[in-house]
């Protein structure tokens, strides 16, 4: 007992010393559009997809990219762990869609012509992928799992699909390529303790959602116990929100799979060859985290050799200090529970999405405003049985800490702990229809564990168009170009609304601070000239008297050496 004491207080001081790279405005200073390989519907012309590239600014060579989709998550994830990423000189490829239906060596090349960097069509990547994009993650590390040094699934699945593999460091030629990952490629899986599609906590204390996760990589380690797998229970939460305990277990997960895979450098012109990770190396965690699979019986993390459990059933991690933040991790699960519901009109579809049917607009009329509030009784099941818990009508505490609002996906940022306000940016555009989606969440406290209740704007939700609201036009003056070194640059457009406009920088190496256009991680082998997109914006107003949302303007400039 006193061991397992232990090793929680030092991981509870890991975490709260971890640096969190913050996401305001963050930079990608390369953008390109092309063409997927899906056809559009009844046409043989490609669908197409614009993708994003940020690059460390220091770094003299680019050892490595993590590549995303766009679901809900990656957006947020895009945006964060920089810093940890920066010390490996890995980079972020960030598509807005679907990964696996993208150009992918098409747009490395692309951007290795672009930015000067001709490494990026060799380069190591580490794929990850939220939801449906778990499994398009898992193809791509499947098909190429010479290139791959990582993946991470975040509530989408394992790197395996089907039944059990009794050696999945082979890939039959009757199976396809997308079924499995080799077990040498060290992979996350991300889950939610109640995540709404895999159900909440039986009368016998299962809970499905993780509990079965679990078993299942139990099983399979036991066929290959080398395989360089892992998984992550997320204290109370459910299948749609990111959040700073990810983004720091993740990042760290990133960092060391780039040390320990990844040469400590490589040419341009051939692929460089990952390094093996000796699985004997590594620490074993018991994924038994709470009854019933612990029964009491969870053994405290340690080296390969020396742990004392069901080696099947565990974790592997990279050293100590991932299996610290493996304890970090999963402070909490064990505590009460305590429920959040929306005070606002919703209609729930598939029992697990709430979609405001009326919103409240406050203050500047571009601002939204949610009322989250506690359950004082177990929730009941939805009409059509979900999510249903066992003690459902019963009275039901919580831990009085503040009622918050995140946003997960679409243009908005947090303003007040129940207030967002519309905020575009270059991966949630001016002028666009987008999915917004936002949790209210408690913290919780020593007694009853984090708790959060997904929310989402209506499918419809996008720039205020309606026919009776007032005109609205911008009118943006020229920006020059601009050379390295060039200061900050005031941004000037007036409205005809009278309202102010905002900016905000597509694509380049810059960023809007205070209205000016301010140079930010130029590349320091950048190829010269770099584009640089700034886009003004007037949302109007969604409260009366109502204001049109103006068509969005934008300048494209240069920045020259």
């Amino acid at each position: 007992m006193g061991k397992r004491v232990a090793w929680v207080m030092a991981a509870v001081v890991m975490a709260a010393a971890a640096s969190v790279a913050t996401a305001q405005t963050a930079v990608f200073q390369y953008s390109v559009t092309n063409d997927t390989t899906r056809k559009k519907k009844d046409s043989e012309e490609f669908e197409k997809v614009t993708s994003f590239l940020w690059l460390p600014a220091e770094a003299k060579q680019v050892r490595g990219l993590v590549v995303s989709g766009q679901t809900l998550i990656e957006r947020q994830m895009s945006k964060g762990m920089r810093e940890q990423l920066r010390e490996q000189g890995i980079g972020v490829l960030h598509f807005r869609g679907g990964v696996g239906s993208a150009n992918l060596q098409k747009t490395l090349d692309e951007y290795a012509a672009l930015s000067g960097y001709k490494e990026l069509s060799v380069v190591p990547m580490f794929f990850v992928g939220h939801s449906a994009g778990g499994p398009a993650a898992r193809g791509l590390a499947a098909e190429m799992p010479e290139r791959t040094f990582g993946l991470m699934q975040f509530r989408g699945g394992a790197p395996w699909a089907g039944g059990p593999i009794k050696d999945i460091t082979t890939q039959p030629a009757t199976q396809p390529r997308d079924r499995y990952v080799p077990g040498y490629v060290p992979s996350l899986m991300m889950v939610g303790q109640f995540d709404e599609f895999g159900g909440t906590r039986r009368e016998d204390g299962w809970e499905p959602a993780w509990m079965g996760v679990a078993k299942a990589i139990g099983e399979q380690r036991a066929a290959q116990p080398d395989a360089l797998w892992s998984m992550v229970v997320e204290p109370g939460a459910g299948h749609f929100a990111w959040s700073e305990r990810n983004e720091q277990y993740l990042g760290l997960f990133i960092k060391k799979a780039a040390a320990l895979r990844i040469p400590a450098a490589f040419t341009a012109d051939k692929l460089p060859e990952l390094k093996k990770i000796d699985a004997a190396g590594g620490w074993l965690a018991d994924m038994r985290l709470k009854h019933p699979l612990g029964n009491g019986n969870t053994h405290v993390p340690a080296p390969v050799e020396k742990f004392a459990g069901d080696k099947g059933m565990t974790s592997w991690l990279f050293d100590e200090e991932m299996a610290k933040a493996f304890v970090a991790f999963h402070e909490g699960i064990d505590r009460k529970d305590q429920f959040i519901k929306w005070n606002d009109p919703y209609t729930i579809e598939a029992s697990v999405r709430f979609f405001f049917s009326k919103q409240t607009w406050v203050d500047d009329g571009l601002t939204l405003q949610v009322h989250p509030g506690y359950w004082d009784v177990v929730p009941k099941e939805t009409k059509d049985g979900k999510p249903k818990w066992p003690n459902e009508g019963q009275a039901a505490g919580n831990s009085g800490a503040p009622l918050k609002v995140k946003n997960i996906n679409g243009p908005f940022t947090v303003v007040a702990n129940d207030k967002m306000r519309l905020t575009y940016d270059q991966l949630a555009p001016a002028g666009e229809a987008g999915r917004a989606t936002f949790v209210a969440y408690s913290e919780g406290n020593k007694e009853y564990r984090y708790a959060e209740q997904v929310g989402m704007l209506p499918k419809s939700f996008g720039p205020n168009k309606n026919p009776k609201a007032a005109d609205n036009a911008i009118t943006f003056e020229p920006i020059a170009n601009l050379k390295v070194g060039s200061g900050p640059v005031a941004l000037k457009a007036t409205a005809s609304s009278g309202k102010p406009v905002e900016f905000y920088v597509a694509v380049g190496p810059a960023r809007v601070v205070d209205g000016k256009l301010t140079l930010a991680e130029v590349p320091v082998r950048a190829s010269f000239p770099i584009k640089i997109k700034v886009v003004a914006w007037q949302g109007g107003s969604y409260a009366e008297p109502q204001v049109k949302a103006a068509m969005p303007v934008e300048q494209e400039i240069l920045l020259e050496k």
